[in-house]
C-alpha cells in the first residue's frame, strides 16, 4: 500500500512539472521552455523558464509556430494570421522627412532598459536628434524590436507618429553576435543605427 502510494506521488510530481512551463515550438523546431509574459500583436514577450529573474525575451510571432502553456492550452500561430492582425503600414517618407527632421525631438521606446541606454548615447554621440524623455513632447518615437539570443541577436527599429501611432517607417532587419560586439544589446543597437539609421540622416 505504501509502496503505491509512493509510485502514485512520484508520477504526480512528474505530470505537474512536466506542464510547469511553458513550451514555444518555433518554425526552425526549435523549442523554448518559458514563461509566457504577454502575448502582443506582433510579438511574444517571455522569460526562460530557468531564470525566471532574468531578463525579458521578446520574438516575433511570425517566428512561432505554436506554444503550449503550463494548463495544457495551445495557442497555434502562421504568418497569414500575424500579417492580418497586424495594422496596415505604407512607409511615409514625407513623414520621415518632416518629423525625424534634424534638430527633432525623439523619444527612443525599447522592453529593455539598457538597450534604451544604448540607444540614447549613440544618437546623442551622432547629435542629429534631441533625445527627449517626454514622450509627448516628441516630434516622433523611435521604437526598437529586438530578440535576444543567448550568442546571437537581431532586430529592427520602427519611426512612430506620437499622434497617430502611425508606423510611417520600418528598418530592415539587423543581425548581430558575439563577433561584432560582447555585449549582444549594445551590438545589435549600434548595428540597426548604423547600417539603416545613419544613412536616413540627411545633412
Amino acid at each position: 500500500m505504501k509502496k503505491s502510494i509512493f509510485i502514485f506521488v512520484i508520477v504526480l510530481l512528474i505530470s505537474i512539472n512536466g506542464y510547469s512551463q511553458d513550451i514555444i515550438l518555433k518554425y526552425d523546431s526549435v523549442k523554448i521552455e518559458a514563461k509566457v509574459i504577454e502575448v502582443g500583436l506582433n510579438t511574444i514577450k517571455y522569460k526562460k523558464f530557468s531564470n525566471q529573474d532574468g531578463p525579458v525575451y521578446v520574438i516575433s510571432k511570425s517566428d512561432i509556430k505554436e506554444i503550449t502553456y503550463q494548463n495544457g492550452e495551445r495557442d497555434f500561430f502562421n504568418d497569414e494570421n500575424v500579417a492580418s492582425a497586424a495594422p496596415d503600414y505604407k512607409e511615409n517618407k514625407d513623414l520621415l522627412k518632416s518629423l525625424a527632421a534634424k534638430g527633432h525631438r525623439v523619444f527612443i521606446d525599447t522592453h529593455d532598459k539598457n538597450a534604451a541606454i544604448h540607444a540614447g548615447r549613440k544618437l546623442k554621440n551622432l547629435g542629429y536628434w534631441k533625445i527627449t524623455d517626454n514622450k509627448n513632447i516628441s516630434d516622433f518615437v523611435l521604437s526598437f524590436d529586438i530578440e535576444y539570443n543567448w550568442d546571437s541577436t537581431n532586430g529592427f527599429a520602427e519611426f512612430i507618429d506620437p499622434k497617430t501611432n502611425e508606423v510611417f517607417y520600418k528598418t530592415e532587419k539587423c543581425y548581430a553576435d558575439i563577433s561584432d560586439d560582447m555585449n549582444l544589446k549594445r551590438g545589435i543597437i549600434y548595428k540597426i543605427i548604423n547600417d539603416d539609421i545613419v544613412p536616413l540622416m540627411i545633412k
